[in-house]
């Protein structure tokens, strides 16, 4: 059995089981991180954050638990990138494009 606590996320009332919710905390810490120097940051997680709270709410309508699950976190998440991931496809795309740059030049 595990505790489950009423979160105020996106301007919604989300029940979500304990665990779950220091998954999505975490999840937003590492958001927020990321995006520490970047211009309009609080409009990208914001808009992040809007994004998870409407799947949060379909799920909690076809949800027979009442209430948000780790597994709907790690979901929810897992259709995202991490930030880590992000970066490491932003370097992957950085260095397709200076290597397709590198091959025209060499043409």
């Amino acid at each position: 059995m595990k505790k489950v606590i009423n979160i105020n996320f996106q301007g919604r009332v989300v029940p979500i089981e304990e665990p779950a919710y220091e998954e999505l905390r975490k999840y937003i810490e590492s958001l927020r991180a990321f995006y520490e120097k970047e211009e309009g940051k609080n409009e990208i997680i914001n808009d992040i954050e809007n994004r998870i709270a409407e799947l949060f709410s379909d799920r909690l309508k076809k949800n027979a638990t009442g209430c948000v699950t780790e597994t709907d976190v790690q979901e929810n998440i897992g259709s995202k990138d991490r930030p880590e991931q992000i970066d490491s496809d932003v370097t992957k795309n950085a260095n397709a494009t200076t290597d397709a740059s590198e091959e025209y030049s060499s043409q």
